[in-house]
């Protein structure tokens, strides 16, 4: 990519990284589960969670009294 700018705008060639790199993390993760190593759950912050909950209140159109 950094030698090749025009392969950014190459669906071919992004989907052929992108079947490596695929490859790539399956078998890291299958070797580290052998392991005992699991994956990790994204950590939501209070910030993010305060903004999830405003923006439930907004679709929902309903007021909380």
């Amino acid at each position: 990519m950094e030698k090749n700018p025009k392969a950014r705008s190459n669906p071919k060639a992004l989907a052929t990284l992108d079947g490596y790199r695929r490859g790539l993390v399956n078998s890291l993760t299958a070797n580290l589960q052998q392991f005992g190593f699991e994956k990790v759950a994204k950590v939501e912050t209070l910030q993010e969670i305060i903004e999830e909950m405003g923006e439930d209140d907004k679709t929902s159109g309903r007021r909380q009294e």
